[in-house]
């Protein structure tokens, strides 16, 4: 029971965190704050020293990188780990052995960043579980963090074409100019 409880535990106190974080994601507007709480929060809900975050969907051009650590030693090699990663077919996995558990980030099949925590005492189905919840609150926040940015672009466009048109009425308002000699010029 005490372990049930402690996973119900973290598992509300990551989806309050992740919450939290996807508001000022809309708010500010930053998507660099928004990957580094959520590092942060990887690395507490598996007790992990250290969390990396990496985004690289080459599609939508987006590159983003957070990491957090709760020490300044380092034990382990967090770029040779990444390597084994992109090779592994398996969206999520732990290794205690090595001490690293990871989960992929995918949207529409294919794998557009990871989720990389290292150096907890051990890793467990559970941890995996919750990380799979953080990776798609991720995703889902990347992606209208994305429309929304889309939906500025064409909003900002949308109020250019009536500043232009609005212009336009002005400019074109009387449609015909009289001239001497009883010449008319419409346009």
């Amino acid at each position: 029971n005490n372990d049930i409880q402690m996973l119900i535990n973290k598992l509300r106190g990551a989806i309050a965190s992740i919450n939290e974080a996807t508001k000022k994601l809309y708010l500010n507007k930053d998507i660099t704050s928004f990957l580094d709480h959520l590092s942060k929060q990887a690395c507490n809900i598996t007790k992990s020293k250290e969390a990396l975050i990496i985004i690289d969907d080459e599609e939508n051009k987006r590159q983003q990188f957070s990491s957090y650590s709760t020490n300044s030693e380092k034990n382990i090699d967090i770029y040779s780990i990444l390597n084994e990663i992109v090779k592994c077919d398996s969206i999520g996995k732990f290794n205690n052995e090595l001490g690293y558990i990871y989960y992929k980030l995918k949207q529409k099949e294919k794998v557009v960043g990871y989720i990389i925590c290292i150096n907890s005492e051990k890793y467990t189905n559970d941890d995996l579980s919750i990380l799979s919840v953080l990776v798609k609150q991720v995703s889902v926040a990347m992606q209208l963090y994305e429309y929304n940015q889309n939906e500025v672009k064409h909003q900002v466009l949308e109020n250019e074409l009536n500043l232009l048109s609005k212009q336009q009425k002005l400019i074109m308002n009387k449609g015909n100019k009289e001239l001497s000699n009883n010449k008319e010029l419409y346009y």
